[in-house]
């Protein structure tokens, strides 16, 4: 049914009208409910080349289906899932998009990503990227920008790399201190993350 309202409001309206969007949305999660991942990967894959085709590659509609792509990807193969995301990341960067609901949905794909891989030095190049990318596309969040550095410091530590460790713990501390006070339990545990690596030295 899902797919036969794809079809018609792809012959009634405009290729990047929203609701279209809306449509693939609801196909995909179909899919998914039914465990149907492998059909999904490749209802996904020939959607987005259809819409390169038409819209171009950097069209909004057309990066959502790669996130969406990258995603599936995670859970089969985290070496595809990772090259779909430099490409996401390669067109983001090239790209006039600002649309924050999908550039923040990518920043969580990608944290999420990194939880999964062991941390290496490409992979830290691709997540600062991605860090450079949130504050030339989004709006600053303090928090937002605390919590990445955070992260940023905290997969440094498990690199061993105390001097970029401490850097990055150091930004986050002075955005929440700024935002929560210095009671503030995030305030304390990142404290706490900063004398541990001190404590080494």
């Amino acid at each position: 049914y899902f797919r036969q309202k794809l079809e018609m409001d792809e012959q009634c309206l405009p290729s990047d009208h929203y609701y279209l969007s809306g449509d693939f949305d609801l196909i995909v999660k179909t899919y998914k409910r039914k465990g149907d991942i492998e059909k999904c990967l490749e209802f996904c894959l020939r959607k987005h080349n259809e819409l390169k085709n038409v819209l171009g590659t950097n069209h909004l509609r057309a990066v959502r289906i790669l996130v969406i792509i990258a995603k599936m990807l995670e859970d089969k193969d985290l070496n595809d899932a990772l090259k779909c995301y430099e490409e996401i990341l390669f067109v983001l960067e090239q790209s006039l998009l600002t649309n924050q609901e999908m550039i923040g949905d990518y920043l969580a794909s990608m944290d999420r990503l990194y939880s999964k891989c062991c941390v290496s030095n490409d992979i830290m190049s691709h997540f600062l990227k991605v860090f450079d990318l949130s504050r030339q596309k989004l709006p600053f969040d303090p928090i937002r920008t605390a919590n990445i550095c955070k992260k940023i410091g905290s997969h440094y530590q498990k690199m061993k790399n105390s001097s970029k460790a401490l850097y990055y713990f150091n930004e986050s501390l002075m955005l929440y201190q700024a935002n929560y006070g210095s009671e503030n339990e995030t305030v304390r545990t990142v404290e706490a993350n900063i004398s541990k690596i001190n404590n080494k030295h």
